[in-house]
């Protein structure tokens, strides 16, 4: 393109691109050339006044044509005497690599959610059998569910219901065994 933005030359590969993006495109491929770069952006304000200035080039954007992904990419081109001429504008089709790359994240996205989950059920049964080891059986297991670590929270839950059943009955048993006690002590004294 030259200094006023207005595209004074296209390879045939980018016709040829360009000509698969027609039904998108306010002109057809082959009138591409003497248009403004403006035709590919919404908000041409924002991207004339990045590109007109050499010194902001080069520069790289991602825009929408219809379905498609457009990454433009903007070069300065200088003459032998370094005076700027106008940017180089090359666009590619990325619609594939940008939907694998959004992708990419909300898998990446997903997984650290996971980890924080599991994180957050293993400290909480963690918790538990902390404070189980001080001695204190009061507190329960919350963590459930189908997966691993829900089914290892529910046999932990289960095993300190139990424990705590266990002690108990111990409990009750030996009040029990007191009270006999006690009782053959008086029928032994008498």
């Amino acid at each position: 393109a030259d200094t006023s933005l207005k595209i004074k030359y296209m390879n045939p590969v980018s016709e040829k691109t360009l000509a698969t993006l027609e039904q998108f495109m306010p002109v057809k491929a082959l009138n591409v050339v003497g248009q403004s770069i403006d035709i590919f952006h919404k908000n041409p304000a924002t991207n004339r006044k990045i590109v007109s200035d050499p010194r902001n080039l080069p520069h790289q954007a991602l825009i929408q044509l219809g379905p498609e992904t457009l990454e433009l990419k903007f070069t300065a081109v200088y003459d032998k005497d370094r005076n700027y001429m106008g940017p180089l504008v090359c666009w590619d089709v990325v619609t594939a690599r940008v939907n694998m790359e959004n992708k990419a994240r909300d898998l990446a996205e997903r997984d650290k959610a996971q980890a924080e989950e599991l994180k957050r059920k293993v400290d909480s049964m963690l918790d538990v059998v902390k404070s189980a080891s001080h001695g204190d059986l009061t507190r329960e297991i919350t963590v459930n569910g189908s997966d691993s670590i829900g089914q290892m929270g529910q046999g932990l839950g289960s095993f300190f219901t139990d424990l705590r059943n266990n002690i108990m009955n111990i409990g009750l048993n030996a009040n029990a065994l007191a009270g006999s006690a006690e009782e053959l002590t008086s029928v032994s004294q008498q």
